[in-house]
């Protein structure tokens, strides 16, 4: 019972990670590791997580749409084009939610080139 509750308390502390890492770790490597490993481990690629998005220089609001973290221009993907979309257009859309959201990650946050020196 109690490596079950343990194995259960692993769970919970991955619950809290990012996708990807709950997607390539598997139930025996997540036992390998104790609650306080996990929960560092966890924190790091969050860390990780934010600072690869704050050097990014698109939010991804859809699979076709992207915006310009340095502009603030909407661009969509279309068959043979990229086209500019309006900001009235992009609020009337499926990604209205997402739109919103970067908008106000972009306000807290300013854009930060990755730098090609060490």
């Amino acid at each position: 019972m109690r490596k079950e509750k343990l194995l259960e308390k692993k769970q919970e502390i991955m619950n809290s990670a990012v996708w990807y890492l709950n997607d390539i770790m598997t139930e025996d490597e997540i036992k390998m590791f104790s609650c306080q490993q996990l929960e560092k481990l966890v924190e790091i690629t969050r860390r990780a997580e934010e600072k690869r998005e704050s050097c990014s220089p698109f939010f991804t609001l859809s699979a076709t749409e992207v915006l310009q973290k340095e502009t603030g221009r909407i661009a969509v993907f279309e068959e043979d084009c990229i086209c500019e979309e309006s900001e009235a257009e992009c609020l009337s859309g499926a990604s209205e939610s997402i739109y919103k959201e970067c908008k106000r990650k972009m306000a807290e946050t300013p854009f930060q080139p990755l730098s090609l020196e060490s």
